[in-house]
């Protein structure tokens, strides 16, 4: 099972599946399907749909440099889904 958030008694996941799409550049399509766990069977309340652009090191890199920032970190940050990186600029 997802992990579980639990608020005001109640617990919820979610289901989260993606698919890259091409078509724009870096992009991907994510789709998320949300829950309230209940006894016997969770109950569906809600989902979304999202295309989600992603950017390159370089990418971001460039675009600090040209909003006037200094890049002074670029941190790697696996994920359950795909690897990703933080960023730390000045």
């Amino acid at each position: 099972m997802p992990e579980v958030a639990k608020y005001n008694h109640k617990r919820f996941f979610r289901e989260s599946f993606w698919q890259p799409n091409l078509h724009s550049g870096w992009a991907f399509d994510w789709q998320s399907v949300f829950y309230e766990d209940q006894p016997g069977l969770p109950v569906r309340i809600g989902e979304d749909h999202s295309t989600i652009r992603a950017f390159t090191r370089d990418e971001i890199e460039l675009f600090l440099k040209i909003a006037g920032f200094d890049l002074l970190h670029c941190i790697d940050r696996p994920t359950y889904a795909f690897d990703t990186f933080a960023v730390v600029a000045q």
